[in-house]
């Protein structure tokens, strides 16, 4: 709610933009996420996908929020959309990690959501 609204500005174009989104959305988004991360052992469940030495838990931080975003909006996603979200998540990802690790993240939730027979 905070943030709802608010002006900011690009540090580079100094052009201001306001900050809004569905909050009901974001509420449901919230609460999955707090949700998932309470309910499942995630580390134990990602390190079944994972084939090298480096188990989960001590993963970047940003690697671990973007593998939980993931899964966590996944629980509240039809089965038709579940493409899109994992796409736009990927994107996002591009931002932040290197390419080699957004294709460590995509091939790990792959193997995830076809081992649960989610895709």
């Amino acid at each position: 709610n905070y943030f709802y609204g608010k002006k900011f500005s690009n540090i580079s174009d100094k052009n201001e933009f306001k900050i809004n989104y569905n909050k009901n959305f974001f509420l449901k988004l919230s609460e999955s996420f707090i949700k998932f991360y309470k309910s499942e052992d995630i580390s134990k469940n990602l390190n079944v996908y994972i084939k090298f030495s480096r188990d989960f838990q001590k993963w970047d931080l940003i690697n671990q929020a973007i593998i939980i975003s993931i899964l966590s909006e996944l629980t509240i996603t039809t089965k038709e959309k579940i493409k899109i979200v994992l796409n736009d998540y990927l994107n996002v990802a591009k931002n932040f990690v290197s390419l080699n690790e957004v294709k460590m993240i995509n091939a790990i939730i792959d193997k995830y959501l076809n081992d649960r027979k989610i895709l």
